[in-house]
């Protein structure tokens, strides 16, 4: 301590805490194990997921998300906030992607024509948002 009775920087101890390790669509399955009611969603989870990429911190999951709750787990606010589905594209979207989802490389594809389609880059970012100096791209 100094002699004022303050704690220097160098007393001062971090308390510990778990690293960060995000949820995402790579390590859903093994989550699905800790919260049983987000099984029966993966297939839609994974599949919307290919459009629109998430990722979730445990605190979210753990803390935040309501899994004893009656009804639908879909219900939840923080679950709907969290986590993509296929309710969230058209149903013509919905179709290209069911369509695709045993040929890899084909869904891929759609995904990304889709993604495209629902303007991943609004208000002219890719046109408007661009340095002016072409020594800087």
């Amino acid at each position: 301590a100094l002699a004022d009775g303050h704690r220097s920087l160098v007393d001062f101890k971090t308390p510990e805490t778990d690293r960060y390790r995000p949820i995402t669509i790579f390590n859903l399955e093994e989550v699905a194990k800790r919260f049983p009611r987000l099984a029966e969603c993966l297939d839609d989870i994974r599949l919307s997921s290919l459009v629109f990429p998430f990722k979730v911190s445990p605190y979210v999951l753990e803390e935040l998300i309501d899994w004893q709750r009656e009804g639908s787990i879909r219900d939840d606010p923080f679950y709907r906030l969290v986590f993509p589905t296929m309710d969230m594209l058209s149903l013509e979207h919905q179709q290209r992607l069911i369509a695709k989802r045993d040929k890899p490389f084909e869904l891929k594809e759609v995904a990304s024509e889709i993604h495209s389609e629902l303007n991943p880059h609004p208000a002219g970012q890719k046109d408007l948002n661009v340095p002016k100096d072409d020594k800087l791209t």
